[in-house]
This record gives structure tokens, C-alpha cells and sequence, in this order.
């Protein structure tokens, strides 16, 4: 009788858990206070693209297309 109430708390407990792990999941917040560097970091930003060429430079070309360029 004793396994029986044991069991049954241990498994309203797991229930429990699952039940408050699913309300609070989109409230997540670490206890673990973040490292010194990871504070003193600047958020990254991202870099300007460089622009496309106008025009295709004949020295990249090989082939027929090397061939046209230089004709033209």
C-alpha cells in the first residue's frame, strides 16, 4: 500500500512538472548569471554588402565570353 501512494505521488509530481514546463515555456529566464566577457561584448552587426561590379571585368571571362569581350 505504501509503493502504491509513493508511486502515485511521484507520478502527480512528474505531471506537475510537465503541466508547469508547458504553461511557462515561453517565459524562460536562466538563473546562471551570464560570464564577465559575455557582458562586455558589443551585439555583432552585420556588415554592408559590397556593391556588384557594373560590368563583367574580360579577365574573369575565359571561353567564348573572354572571346566577345575582347571583340567588342
Amino acid at each position: 500500500m505504501i509503493k502504491r501512494v509513493i508511486g502515485l505521488l511521484a507520478a502527480a509530481a512528474v505531471v506537475a512538472v510537465v503541466v508547469l514546463t508547458v504553461l511557462h515555456r515561453d517565459r524562460y529566464r536562466s538563473m546562471v548569471e551570464p560570464a564577465p566577457s559575455a557582458e562586455q561584448q558589443l551585439p555583432a552587426q552585420p556588415e554592408a554588402p559590397e556593391p556588384a561590379p557594373a560590368q563583367a571585368d574580360s579577365t574573369l571571362l575565359s571561353g567564348p565570353e573572354a572571346e566577345a569581350q575582347t571583340e567588342e
